[in-house]
């Protein structure tokens, strides 16, 4: 009997296995980081002397990125692959190159009942979040894209405020059932119902002291599972567009916060994966990379000097402006010594080369309170180049480049996700690992 018994018992649990093995995925959770290439990556690994979380998922790819013609792509022609599955035209939303709408990955799973949520530290209405719902020639379009959210029926939306003419469409989205909660405690003030849109703008630490009552995206991302969960399954897409901000404007200091903060993101949608494992995808990838961000001579021992950076290049030049007006800073020097202090160089001043070279783009050393203000940007820029030199670092564009960027996946149907692959096969790789997950 007791053998019968144990044989029976084994053969359950093989059963069990075997089902478990084959469980429907009813949650597909895709992350992506906005400019994020393998540089971007490599140098926030090595700063922190770790993996970050992403990189120790199961399978990693190296990703095309692409447009229809075959050249670099925009935010928009990227956006609408990862989104819908096709190649397309840079500011085309949600189209083919053809500018045939396009359904996306998204409402293809909406139509079978999943919920759909968006967050995003830009705004919900930009190019990468509105390829998931918009359908529109040009990726300038802010308020016909933002006109377009209630007809699909997402659900969920969070983090950043809408661009272009955000408080008529609040409005529109007001009357069309929504609930817009803006305010910085908004997720704290989330209603028990369907369509709402949380506005309060993502939070990225800088350090371990520093606090905010701006949820960090981590926590956006945390809200919009406990917000989207459900027996039936949803999509859920979470971006942070500030990697590529720091790419646009080579700002290397804000690069590693803004990483650590997607990385961050991505631990608590593992974090809801261990709870649902045969149940749960999950992907990480980029749209492209910014910056064009070469790391080969980087040297790890001094990348510590980045976290002494006091905020991000735009913060500083606005102070550094504000700072002119008021007669508070009047010279070349001056403006040298301050650029030292936001960069934490006080304990390891410019050289002299170094401070020449700043004073150079500054305008020279007689320029006066206007030119220096003209020159404002290129004297930072020059500061920002040569603190990036020591560590061996350098950003050769302020755009975009034809990187291969890197996509992690887990779960079921995660060894689906491997080379050759392209940003336009994301989407079908999903379904496909949908289907031989089906029930």
């Amino acid at each position: 009997m007791s053998t019968r018994f144990h044989k029976f018992g084994l053969a359950l649990l093989l059963l069990l296995v075997a089902a478990g093995a084959q469980a429907e995925i009813k949650y597909v959770l895709l992350f992506i980081g906005d400019g994020f290439g393998p540089a971007q990556r490599e140098l926030t690994e090595t700063l922190l002397g770790r993996k970050l979380m992403m990189s120790t998922l199961p399978t990693a790819a190296r990703t095309g990125t692409d447009n229809y013609g075959g050249t670099v792509t925009d935010s928009a022609a990227s956006g609408t692959a990862i989104a819908c599955g096709v190649k397309t035209n840079n500011g085309v939303i949600g189209m083919d190159h053809e500018l045939r709408p396009v359904a996306s990955l998204a409402a293809r799973l909406k139509e079978r009942g999943f919920k759909v949520g968006l967050v995003s530290s830009s705004p919900l209405n930009d190019a990468t979040p509105a390829a998931h719902y918009a359908h529109q020639p040009s990726r300038s379009m802010l308020d016909e894209i933002a006109a377009e959210i209630p007809a699909t029926g997402v659900d969920y939306l969070g983090g950043a405020a809408l661009a272009g003419n955000a408080e008529a469409s609040y409005a529109m989205l007001q009357d069309n059932g929504y609930t817009v909660i803006a305010a910085n405690d908004a997720l704290t003030r989330l209603p028990d119902s369907d369509k709402v849109y949380a506005v309060a703008q993502p939070f990225t630490r800088w350090t371990t002291e520093q606090a905010s009552s701006r949820p960090t995206l981590a926590e956006h991302t945390r809200a919009a599972i406990a917000q989207l969960y459900n027996p039936d399954g949803f999509f859920l897409m979470v971006e942070n567009g500030h990697t590529d901000y720091a790419g646009h404007s080579n700002d290397a200091g804000k690069l590693i916060h803004e990483v650590v903060a997607l990385d961050e993101a991505v631990q608590a949608g593992l974090a809801f994966q261990a709870l649902h494992p045969q149940e749960t995808l999950l992907i990480v990838t980029a749209d492209h990379e910014t910056g064009g961000l070469n790391i080969d001579q980087m040297k790890a021992a001094l990348l510590p000097l980045l976290r002494l950076q006091k905020q991000e290049i735009g913060a500083i030049a606005g102070e550094a402006r504000q700072r002119l007006k008021d007669s508070k800073l009047t010279t070349a020097a001056g403006l040298v010594e301050f650029f030292e202090d936001q960069l934490g160089l006080a304990q390891q001043p410019f050289t002299a080369v170094e401070r020449q070279t700043v004073i150079t783009a500054l305008g020279g050393t007689d320029a006066d309170q206007s030119g220096l203000a003209e020159h404002l940007d290129d004297g930072l820029r020059a500061a920002f180049r040569c603190r990036d030199a020591r560590l061996g670092i350098a950003y050769t564009t302020g755009g975009h480049s034809g990187a291969k960027i890197i996509t992690n996946a887990a779960g079921p149907g995660c060894e689906l996700f491997a080379e050759p692959l392209e940003n336009s096969d994301i989407p079908q790789r999903i379904e496909k690992a949908m289907s031989q997950h089906a029930d």
